[in-house]
């Protein structure tokens, strides 16, 4: 069996806090299969660039960079026979 995600936005794009995903999940049997159901586990990887104000002599302030994995987002979906 193999599964794979299909979004609706072409190439490699970036996301933010709020934006709707959407797609297709797509599976594939290379034998007939009887399927009651699927679960889709969604997770991620959020990075984030802060920057600090100019310092008090115009020095310029070092980026600080935050990584977050993002986890949880569960999808079931049953079939009625």
């Amino acid at each position: 069996m193999q599964a794979s995600i299909v979004l609706d936005q072409p190439g490699n794009v970036s996301f933010t806090n709020l934006d709707e995903i959407s797609g297709q999940v797509v599976v594939r049997c290379a034998k007939s299969a009887d399927v009651s159901g699927i679960v889709v586990k969604l997770e991620g990887e959020s990075r984030t660039r802060l920057l600090s104000p100019p310092g008090p002599n115009g020095e310029k302030a070092r980026p600080q960079l935050e990584y977050h994995k993002v986890s949880g987002l569960l999808l079931q979906y049953s079939f009625d026979t």
